[in-house]
């Protein structure tokens, strides 16, 4: 596999231009699959905590982030089929973002000839709107692990898996990961 490292982003870009040189490209590649064959695309937020991952892929009010212009993309294209899930990792237990006053566990499998793992039993919602869409991703994320440090007093300290599918030709995830100030642990 090829990771690529894009670029680095001034302070003063906004997340639309993030959106149109990063989010954009991955949503193109994802939704040029076909059934036959399917095309999965990743995007990581990595940094330390208080450099604006969360800010980036999440957005404010007045500048959305990737995943309100992705989920708004998608839905202006026409896209159908949409379906979606939304788990976090937090002190190596996964739980569903989507169902988290039940507290329900997510587990690993591994994929049928060792090719890899995949989430079993978390919830799969399948939104008719982007209003739809992002009600749940904004509910889901109120409901994420957070914590003062010393560089952010809401700091998210687990890592989210948003995971959209569409139909059977595309996949994007979009991952926001807790900060790096240890990753030397």
């Amino acid at each position: 596999h090829d990771y690529v490292f894009n670029r680095v982003f001034t302070e003063n870009v906004g997340n639309a231009e993030v959106f149109e040189n990063l989010g954009l490209p991955l949503l193109d590649f994802a939704l040029s699959g076909t059934a036959a064959t399917p095309r999965s695309a990743t995007l990581f937020a990595y940094g330390q905590t208080g450099t604006g991952k969360t800010h980036t892929v999440s957005g404010v009010e007045g500048d959305g982030g990737i995943v309100p212009l992705v989920v708004e993309e998608l839905f202006r294209r026409g896209s159908s089929q949409i379906s979606m899930s939304y788990v976090q990792l937090y002190n190596d237990d996964l739980s569903d973002l989507l169902r988290p006053a039940i507290g329900q566990r997510v587990g690993l499998r591994e994929v049928a000839g060792g090719s890899g793992v995949e989430l079993e039993g978390q919830v799969v919602a399948q939104p008719r709107s982007p209003q739809e869409m992002w009600a749940l991703i904004q509910e889901g994320s109120a409901w994420r692990a957070t914590g003062a440090t010393n560089m952010n007093d809401a700091s998210s300290r687990s890592h989210a898996l948003l995971t959209i599918w569409v139909g059977r030709s595309a996949t994007i995830h979009i991952v926001d990961l807790a900060g790096s100030e240890r990753v030397h642990r």
